[in-house]
């Protein structure tokens, strides 16, 4: 096909154009962030240590709760009864249940690889500029 450019002419046949955008969509354009596979993991399973081991005691402190539950269900049920729980009993469940909660807590402030990555991202996307393009439909 031959090329034409037409300036202030009035046109009395038809004119084939090609290339021409009819129905333009404007985007937002931003650099990807590159997450490599050992990133992925980071982000995966990257909690720190400290969530393992409240989730442990966690769990202990929940059954050593139903065991002494058991105990005091008769007791609920017929008050002339005695309760066979222990101050024993007791304080060793407060003390699985603080425990729990100081593990926690102190993998919050904890830094791990998950964080870190995070704020990579995060780090990328707010200062990658953005763009508006046009692209033919």
């Amino acid at each position: 096909m031959t090329q034409s450019i037409y300036n202030n002419e009035t046109l009395t046949e038809s004119v084939q154009a090609e290339g021409l955008l009819t129905a333009p969509t404007v985007g937002t354009w931003q650099e990807d962030f590159n997450l490599s596979e050992a990133d992925f993991v980071r982000l995966k399973s990257g909690k720190p240590v400290t969530f393992n081991w409240a989730n442990s005691i966690l769990l202990t402190s929940i059954g050593w709760g139903f065991n002494i539950l058991s105990k005091w269900f008769p007791t609920f049920k017929d008050p002339a009864v005695q309760s066979k729980i222990t101050d024993g009993e007791i304080y060793t469940l407060v003390a699985g249940c603080s425990l729990a909660v100081i593990l926690y807590l102190i993998g919050l402030t904890m830094p791990n690889d998950r964080k870190t990555v995070m704020k990579s991202i995060e780090t990328h996307f707010k200062n990658a500029e953005k763009s508006k393009h046009v692209r033919k439909s």
